[in-house]
């Protein structure tokens, strides 16, 4: 398969992670590292960057979880299709140039095969698929307050959830039965009482 062509995963641990959605972040002049060839090893230095510009007691759980969902998440294209590779860039700010930046680190992965899809495999608790375009990146924010009632935010591109196509056709098919029931309660009983029936 040619370059840019999609490729598909096959089944993805389900995790979840708080993060925000970032519009764009042109990094091309700020990038003071060389492009990474190997995945594992950009992530390693993303996870050690952003360590070294967190506080103590942000570091574990919420940084050191965070690099482990980018560790599952990324790592997972290349371990089920070989052929895809990755250039890599791992950028974090200068705290002494500028100590007020917004951004603290950021981590780009460009595939060499887009779009890919993974399935993930926790269907009944995520029923979508995860969407990677060619170029994603991740970019650690720098916390308001710096104290523990602030989540620890990472802003992501390229990277998104898409709903699974039956979910639309079986959104429709519990409106039309459970009419003014249709709310999460209902939902969820129905699931249960339906799903080896509908979903063998």
């Amino acid at each position: 398969m040619g370059h840019g062509a999609s490729k598909r995963l096959g089944s993805v641990d389900g995790m979840c992670c708080l993060v925000r959605e970032h519009d764009g972040l042109d990094v091309a002049d700020q990038r003071g590292s060389p492009w990474h060839h190997s995945l594992s090893e950009a992530i390693r230095d993303f996870r050690v960057k952003g360590s070294e510009r967190l506080p103590q007691h942000l570091l574990d759980p919420q940084w050191h979880g965070a690099c482990g969902l980018l560790q599952t998440l990324l790592v997972g294209p290349q371990q089920h299709l070989r052929e895809v590779t990755t250039k890599c860039d791992v950028w974090a700010c200068d705290a002494a140039s500028s100590p007020s930046s917004p951004r603290l680190a950021s981590f780009t992965v460009r595939w060499s095969h887009a779009p890919l899809f993974g399935e993930i495999a926790t269907r009944s608790h995520l029923g979508c698929e995860i969407r990677f375009a060619q170029e994603v990146r991740f970019t650690l924010m720098r916390p308001a307050d710096w104290s523990d009632s602030e989540p620890l935010v990472v802003e992501v591109e390229g990277f998104d959830f898409e709903a699974l196509t039956e979910i639309f056709r079986i959104r429709q098919h519990l409106k039309s039965i459970l009419g003014a029931n249709y709310d999460s309660e209902h939902v969820y009983q129905w699931w249960l009482d339906h799903v080896r029936a509908e979903f063998p």
